[in-house]
């Protein structure tokens, strides 16, 4: 795929980059029916994003719970970092988007506040 070998290196390089990977990969495959990345390559980023939990940092850490290896993310389209969204439509070529959709609304209203917009 078009960014498996950026992928493999800057996560082998830092581990820390396995979060804003996992981010861009899961956003554009369940909301924006892209890829960026083969699914072996997201296994494996899978994998040790869940065998290096403990010892990663990242500003979006609390974005996901401790991974699920190959579980359907826990976030809504609009609840993923604004960050990792553009930084995923540039990857992919792909129109960046930044709104909420109406259907993102309803969602949003149907939730408990609070907190949800530290992610943006």
């Amino acid at each position: 795929m078009q960014h498996d070998l950026k992928c493999i290196e800057s996560t082998e390089r830092n581990r820390n980059m396995l979060i804003p990977w996992v981010l861009m990969a899961q956003y554009l495959y369940y909301y924006r029916d892209e890829t960026i990345m083969s699914d072996g390559v997201f296994d494996t980023i899978s994998r040790r994003l869940h065998a290096e939990w403990d010892s990663i940092e990242h500003i979006h850490k609390s974005a996901i719970a401790p991974y699920v290896v190959g579980g359907k993310p826990q976030l809504e389209r609009f609840e993923y970092p604004v960050m990792s969204r553009g930084a995923a439509c540039r990857l992919a070529g792909i129109e960046i988007d930044l709104e909420m959709t109406n259907e993102d609304k309803i969602i949003f209203d149907k939730k408990e506040s609070g907190g949800i917009f530290d992610f943006f």
